[in-house]
């Protein structure tokens, strides 16, 4: 599909990205701009991308593709500096994991960018933890607008699909507002649970208790980032969520058991209905 892809941020995304891509043969070259020196001879060492560097300006040299797969916090700055590098012709999408912010900015830099985020990843960071697999059989969601440029819609949506992905399209705002619910309300959840529990229970933790906490190994500051860029649909969802264990601490304290076991039910078969 691709002469050149260039991956901004080789972490587990981007990382996973370069290999999806180079296994399924969708470019001629993949290229990844690193910070860090260590970064990048890891990622050549693996053979994650073919090569690598940390000049912005040769990463994107005759790039026909840029995927900016950094933290959000970096994103616009980023693409702020690319803008000067880049020809209008080329095809630009980010996998950020809130997507007002980012696609206001970012159209507005680039003629040919779509926005995207792939609903995978894992509590692992890093290059390191990379894998080819990991899009296969995934969503992806891209967020164009009515400015989008209705082919490069097309490519990018035809790029995921190559990928392995189910692509669903959706404005930004659907996206924030989903994505609230399904991803960042669990994390920050989560988080709230783990500082809830007392350490010297810890001990004891099994597969219920750790499975359940998971996603809470995830990295601290990419999470303060997401909650900062989707805050006001985050609060509306906490203190929802504050709503029911409210009225699950209600039906304890009231010993109705009748009522808190029909509660238990309706999730235990929304649980299921996932499956």
């Amino acid at each position: 599909m691709f002469r050149k892809i260039t991956i901004i941020g080789v972490g587990l995304i981007g990382g996973s990205l370069a290999l999806a891509i180079k296994k399924r043969k969708l470019a001629d070259e993949v290229w990844g701009f690193f910070r860090r020196e260590s970064s990048r001879k890891l990622a050549e060492r693996k053979k994650i991308v073919d090569k690598g560097t940390r000049d912005l300006k040769r990463a994107l040299s005759s790039s026909d593709f840029v995927i900016l797969a950094t933290p959000v916090s970096t994103i616009i700055s980023l693409a702020q500096e690319m803008r000067r590098m880049l020809p209008p012709g080329v095809l630009v999408t980010d996998v950020g994991s809130t997507k007002v912010k980012i696609v206001n900015a970012l159209q507005k830099l680039f003629p040919k960018y779509v926005g995207s985020h792939p609903l995978a990843g894992s509590e692992k960071r890093g290059c390191n933890h990379a894998v080819s697999e990991l899009f296969e059989n995934k969503i992806t969601i891209i967020t164009p607008t009515s400015r989008s440029d209705k082919s490069s819609v097309t490519a990018v949506r035809r790029f995921w699909k190559h990928l392995g992905c189910k692509v669903i399209s959706m404005s930004p705002s659907s996206h924030d507002r989903i994505l609230s619910q399904i991803s960042h309300l669990p994390h920050i959840a989560v988080f709230g649970l783990l500082n809830a529990v007392n350490d010297d229970c810890l001990k004891y933790a099994t597969s219920g208790f750790l499975d359940t906490t998971r996603i809470g190994a995830s990295d601290a500051g990419l999470w303060l980032e997401i909650f900062k860029n989707n805050k006001y649909n985050l609060l509306r969802d906490v203190n929802k969520y504050i709503t029911w264990l409210y009225r699950y601490r209600r039906l304890l304290q009231k010993n109705d058991f009748k009522n808190l076991l029909k509660y238990i039910q309706q999730a235990s078969e929304k649980r299921r209905s996932l499956r």
